[in-house]
């Protein structure tokens, strides 16, 4: 009688459960919220056997920021409307006068959800989608909403332009100019788990952008924002993202059939140069023969930015060159670039039609204008302005780059030197008259002054979201009418000087991909949204900065943006590498590396010096073999890890159907590095506990090219398992006070002695008791671990040096930013394999003092 009581007072618990959830199924997963708060209370997989929420930490669904109060406010309850055979709609209640209600989409694959209408909408500043935090810590794709899982991945993905990552800052303001929003982070430590989120705004209003610029105004509320909430099993998240980007119709640009996605065709060489209608040829048959995919000109095609015209001293037809050169390409399976930097505008060889013989009114400017003290003549070197205090504080003492800042006077743009306030207002001095090809002109005394920004490559910017879409629609219309297969936007975050926010850079090249939606073309560039991950076909950054050789140049962000575009499901790409004067090792060590990456290469080359080196015919056909290689598929994963390791060189045969690693070079390092002793990194253990001892290993346990000024390893470091282990550090001034591009952060060797009772598992690190991370690897006696770049992740190695494994970094993008950190502390701690044997571990710090070359030549 007892049993037969539970089992009912069990089931009638279950059926209140039931009662107080609103369940969605989106088929493979399933989102419960509670129907009086609207958080979300389950995030269960498609049989519902397993429960991916994080359970510590509430989610609520949707979150409001409203203009009249600082913080993100959460619902207070929520009401079911009406409940249709695949949809729902609620609505959410956040205070007394803001509401806003929803709908749910269900039964596709995923969960479909959008904001239908509101109360309370002129006070809606922005929405935030979540955070949805989740038990997933395999790893964090933060440029398009993906958290990883050993058996399922879970993403957030917007539906519509307005809808992108963070904006929102952690102090409530909107972060209106800031090109790398995300939409997936880490859990803040001790919590161990994922979160996503995505934020849409409101443009109605004008906001603050920078001192004295403020945002345009457009007519667009939180209203219309959606998304899809989405999980896969682990491997498949591109065919369930594949699914709901056709059910929703979202951009779907195809590559010989082929979604750009998955595309191994796009990832073909990339050839940069500077070429004009009489030298093209040259650069068509050096990318044709090493199986290249497009050419670019670097940055000299057209007389202007904002109109586009093509240079006539370089293309003497005009347009009718350029379309030559795509059809001419075109029959060779080689794509014509259309490149720019999307929003500067600016005359390069002839004067830009926005700024002359008229300034557009539409630039982006400050908002306030002086008068002229005095007149001026057309040749008048300065220009005295009666400005307001907040201006003469801006420009006080700088000129007209420091100051971001041009004059205009009439329709006359006016750069300055150097500006001096006093009395009344600020007297310009140094004046370049005439700027931007715009014509000199005498202004009287108390004409109007307006300021323009000024900023970039000597550029000006479109200051309306409608100027900015109209320079969008002249790169699509004659990206289109003219043959060219290639779109690169390098400088797409330009188009966020409009101050609307990602909506800006999503709306321009939506309406680039809108011109060519018919035709294959592909669209890159250095930056990317969650919006426009749909679009782009792959990122590639990594350039100039010749002075760390041709292997060292920008190498460690090169990897870095690999392991992010790998969780953001995105194709990858090395960047740019300069062949000219490489050599064959040159060549065979950054081929293997892009297969190793599954990535693709871009060579900035000039085949007439090209074919000045000594080694160009090895050098071409050493590519289209590796290019063979990575177009087959059929490069193993073993391989792929040994082709990841920066100090080895292999070459590449073919034997039968199958390839073979031909090693060429089993360590390399920069010459120019000095082996510092390990006593310039001083030690001292704040457990008290055993002391350091020399260090019984050397630099090449880094496997590191060593690519700096000077590196050393500290002494060993004791560690041991079940105890707190912390040592005070104090790194040289030299190393700690410098960084570059590709960063400053912590590195280390990570060894159990051959000795060890048994091996250690999952290792946490943390640097002054914050900045915690893992590597979750079981590292068994003689083996190793060590950290080469400034990356996120470590390769195991075994007693012979050969490397066993990759491991990802957990908790954090990246490993902790040592810049500017002399002193510090670092403890780690670990669990022992055996219960009943406590391990031992040896850590050498790998301290590096940057190597100083220019970022530009």
């Amino acid at each position: 009688m007892k049993t037969v009581w539970y089992l009912l007072a069990a089931g009638l618990l279950l059926q209140s459960a039931r009662a107080s959830e609103l369940s969605l199924d989106g088929g493979l997963l399933h989102l419960n919220l509670d129907r009086s708060t609207g958080r979300i209370t389950h995030l269960y997989n498609g049989g519902r056997t397993e429960d991916y929420l994080y359970p510590e930490i509430e989610s609520p669904l949707l979150q409001v920021k409203r203009y009249s109060k600082p913080d993100l406010l959460v619902p207070e309850r929520m009401e079911v409307l009406a409940r249709k055979k695949r949809s729902v709609v609620f609505r959410l209640f956040f205070d007394k006068e803001t509401s806003l209600t929803l709908r749910a989409g269900e039964g596709r694959g995923w969960i479909h959800l959008e904001i239908l209408s509101g109360k309370g909408v002129k006070d809606i500043e922005a929405v935030r989608w979540g955070p949805v935090r989740t038990r997933l810590e395999e790893g964090v794709g933060t440029f398009f909403g993906v958290l990883h899982g050993q058996e399922v991945s879970i993403g957030l993905m917007p539906l519509e332009p307005n809808t992108d990552g963070a904006v929102i800052g952690s102090n409530g303001k909107l972060r209106l100019r800031d090109s790398r929003g995300e939409c997936a982070a880490w859990l803040p430590w001790p919590h161990k788990g994922s979160k996503l989120f995505l934020d849409a705004l409101d443009h109605t209003r004008s906001q603050p952008l920078a001192p004295l610029r403020t945002s345009d105004v457009v007519p667009k509320t939180v209203i219309g924002s959606k998304v899809a909430l989405w999980l896969a099993p682990k491997g498949r998240e591109l065919d369930v993202v594949e699914g709901i980007v056709k059910a929703e119709r979202l951009p779907y640009p195809i590559n010989g059939g082929e979604w750009n996605k998955r595309s191994k065709k796009i990832l073909a060489p990339s050839v940069w140069s500077w070429f004009d209608e009489r030298n093209v040829g040259e650069v068509l048959d050096f990318c044709a023969s090493i199986d290249g995919e497009n050419i670019c000109p670097f940055g000299h095609m057209f007389a202007n930015w904002g109109h586009f015209e093509p240079d006539p001293d370089l293309y003497s037809k005009g347009w009718n060159s350029l379309k030559a050169i795509a059809a001419d390409g075109e029959r060779r399976g080689i794509r014509l670039t259309f490149y720019t930097l999307t929003d500067f505008i600016k005359p390069i060889t002839r004067p830009e039609p926005y700024i002359a013989p008229r300034v557009d009114p539409r630039f982006e400017r400050y908002d306030t204008e002086g008068v002229l003290l005095r007149e001026v003549d057309a040749t008048n070197g300065a220009v005295a302005v009666a400005a307001s205090p907040e201006l003469r504080k801006l420009v006080e003492g700088k000129g007209s780059k420091q100051a971001h800042m041009l004059l205009q006077l009439g329709e006359e743009l006016v750069s300055f030197t150097n500006a001096v306030a006093g009395g009344r207002g600020i007297r310009f001095s140094g004046c370049g008259r005439g700027w931007l090809k715009t014509a000199p002109a005498p202004h009287e005394k108390a004409s109007k002054v307006r300021f323009l920004y000024y900023a970039g490559y000597n550029n000006l910017f479109p200051g309306t979201l409608e100027m900015s879409h109209e320079v969008a629609e002249r790169i699509g219309t004659l990206a289109a009418e003219n043959g060219f297969g290639k779109v690169t936007l390098d400088g797409h975050e330009s188009a966020l000087e409009t101050g609307v926010g990602p909506l800006a850079m999503n709306d321009a090249i939506q309406t680039i991909y809108r011109a060519n939606a018919k035709r294959d073309v592909l669209y890159t560039g250095s930056r990317m949204t969650a919006w426009s991950w749909y679009i782009i076909s792959y990122i590639s950054w990594g350039e100039f900065d010749k002075g760390k050789g041709f292997r060292g140049t920008m190498l460690d962000l090169r990897i870095r943006r690999q392991i992010q575009l790998e969780k953001s499901l995105m194709p990858h790409k090395l960047g740019q590498h300069y062949p000219d004067e490489a050599t064959l090792e040159d060549i065979n060590w950054l081929m293997g590396q892009a297969i190793g990456w599954d990535a693709g290469v871009e060579f900035d080359t000039r085949p007439s010096e090209f074919a000045q080196n000594p080694q160009a015919g090895e050098i071409k056909a050493a590519i289209r073999t590796w290019e063979k290689a990575r177009m087959s598929g059929k490069v193993t994963a073993r391989q792929k890890l040994l082709l990841r390791q920066i100090d080895r060189v292999y070459g590449i045969e073919q034997s039968a159907a199958k390839w073979r690693l031909v090693p060429l070079q089993k360590h390399w390092a920069d010459p120019r590095c000095k082996r510092l002793e390990s006593s310039v990194v001083k030690l001292e253990n704040l457990a008290r506990s055993e002391p350091a001892r020399p260090c019984s290993i050397n630099l090449d346990w880094t496997h590191s090219p060593l690519i700096y000024t000077a590196a050393a390893l500290s002494d060993d470091i004791p560690l041991a398992s079940g105890q707190w282990n912390a040592w005070k550090v104090a790194y040289p001034a030299e190393g700690a006070n410098s960084s570059d591009i590709n960063g400053n952060q912590l590195k280390f060797v990570l060894r159990v002695p051959a000795d060890s009772p048994c091996g250690i598992r999952n290792p946490v690190f943390a640097v002054d008791s914050g900045q915690h991370f893992m590597l979750p690897v079981d590292l068994k006696p003689g083996q190793y671990l060590a950290t080469p770049l400034n990356a996120p992740f470590a390769f195991v190695y075994n007693r012979r040096h050969q490397v066993v494994a990759q491991v990802p970094v957990r908790y954090r993008n990246d490993l902790p930013d040592m810049n500017h950190r002399q002193q510090f502390t670092i403890e780690c701690s670990f669990e022992s394999l055996k219960s009943n044997a406590p391990a031992r571990a040896v850590l050498n710090l790998f301290y590096s003092e940057v190597l100083h070359t220019p970022t530009y030549p």
